[in-house]
């Protein structure tokens, strides 16, 4: 009985390495088709597949001023709206008020000027009636000299007069620049992003008075595969998707193509501009991207 189970039980060991090997052949068949499928080749799909991207400011502008001192005024708060060269905020500037004044004062002040024209005239008129006096000897040479040497004299003193005019009509310009620049205004039209500091506060030039950002047109970075490249160039048109609950579908136009890749991550970054003329879109919000 024994040596009669012995050979059955080695045949269906043998059976069952039969079937294994016919399963494994039939799962590398398998393989063998799906790869050779065209799905494994559709690559024009994969690359137009969309892609994660993220909706931001086209400019940040952390806002400061060209001179320090002391705030005494700011006139926004943190979600406002403002638009290009729009007052923001205001430094303490009595003392540059006082120097315009009193500049002006100096610039409009033409009456030196006017008196050395109209002495500088009175000699030439007399310098006129002695050259007509002298040819009868009525007038001596010296004389003529004299009133000669006092016309150009008078005429050097009205320049002189002319140039102190200039320079304070430029000194009164100096001084208004530099009252202005007491008054800190938006360089861009968008929205306060926030307020760092507030009136009574020294505003020295480690510090920010506000951050703005400028909301229209938006800036939308993506991070495309590098078997991607050459396929998108400047000013082609693009579908952005923002993400729930914003939503809807917005034409972009690519503006910028990076020329260095990231080779961590296989990839190159892309800049497109997206309009956003009624602010309706927010910013710092995630999105996905259609290339056409």
């Amino acid at each position: 009985m024994a040596g009669a189970t012995a050979p059955h039980g080695r045949k269906a060991l043998l059976a069952l390495v039969v079937w294994a090997v016919l399963l494994l052949a039939v799962l590398l068949l398998a393989v063998l088709l799906l790869a050779a499928s065209p799905l494994a080749f559709a690559q024009p799909a994969n690359q137009a597949a969309p892609l994660g991207c993220l909706i931001q400011p086209s400019l940040l502008v952390r806002l400061g001023t060209p001179v320090e001192g002391m705030l005494s005024e700011i006139t926004v708060r943190r979600g406002d709206l403002v638009e290009r060269n729009q007052v923001v905020a205001r430094l303490m500037s009595d003392v540059e008020t006082a120097s315009v004044a009193l500049a002006r004062e100096r610039a409009e002040n033409s009456f030196s000027a006017a008196a050395r024209r109209h002495r500088h005239e009175f000699l030439q008129r007399r310098m006129e009636r002695q050259e007509r006096l002298i040819a009868s000897n009525a007038v001596s040479p010296s004389a003529l000299d004299e009133v000669r040497t006092e016309v150009r004299m008078a005429a050097a003193e009205l320049l002189q007069e002319e140039l102190q005019d200039r320079l304070n009509q430029l000194e009164l310009a100096r001084n208004v620049a530099l009252l202005d620049q007491r008054t800190i205004r938006s360089p861009v039209s968008g929205v306060v992003v926030e307020v760092a500091m507030s009136p009574g506060e020294f505003r020295d030039s480690q510090k920010h008075i506000a951050v703005l950002a400028q909301m229209n047109p938006l800036h939308v970075e993506v991070f495309v595969p590098i078997a991607r490249y050459g396929q998108i160039e400047v000013g082609h048109i693009a579908t952005i998707m923002p993400e729930q609950p914003i939503g809807g579908r917005h034409e972009a136009v690519v503006q910028v193509v990076d020329r260095v890749f990231d080779a961590a991550s296989g990839t190159f970054g892309v800049r497109l501009q997206l309009h956003n003329a009624d602010l309706r879109l927010p910013a710092g919000i995630r999105c996905t991207v259609q290339f056409k």
